[in-house]
């Protein structure tokens, strides 16, 4: 990799040593002046799912921004968020964003500026989730971007 690229990676952390020294998608990272988020610095480790954006410095990623976006056993759900335009819509139990299946015929899910009758091919929204059931992504709440 080249010095001074900058690179985004989303992944789990293998061979944690410390929040300076471990690789996701196999890349070296130092963390130890990232802004993290989603969680507790203390939490990063081997098997937490991250997200990473940094620039590339002899050979290592060096974070300006580390986000957690999940900690196995800890017992707190996995949020999922999805953003993009909807397609193969059949009804809003069944439609797609970027691909991923998704569901939001819940009783629970929450519209924000729109409800279930917007939804359609070529809308753009924002869906959040806790949990994916064979594949799909369960909505909790659902925002349809202007």
């Amino acid at each position: 990799m080249v010095d001074g690229i900058s690179l985004q990676l989303a992944g789990v952390i293998t061979d944690f040593a410390s929040r300076g020294a471990f690789k996701v998608l196999g890349t070296p990272v130092d963390a130890t002046n990232g802004q993290i988020t989603g969680g507790p610095a203390n939490s990063l480790g081997n098997g937490v799912k991250v997200e990473v954006d940094g620039v590339m410095s002899g050979g290592v990623l060096v974070v300006k921004k580390l986000r957690i976006r999940n900690v196995p056993g800890t017992g707190g759900p996995a949020s999922f968020t999805l953003i993009g335009a909807i397609g193969a819509y059949q009804s809003p139990a069944s439609f797609r964003v970027r691909g991923q299946p998704v569901d939001a015929s819940g009783p629970g899910v929450v519209f924000e500026n729109g409800t279930a009758a917007n939804l359609g091919n070529g809308q753009r929204v924002t869906i959040v989730g806790d949990q994916v059931v064979n594949g799909v992504l369960i909505a909790q709440h659902v925002s349809f971007t202007p």
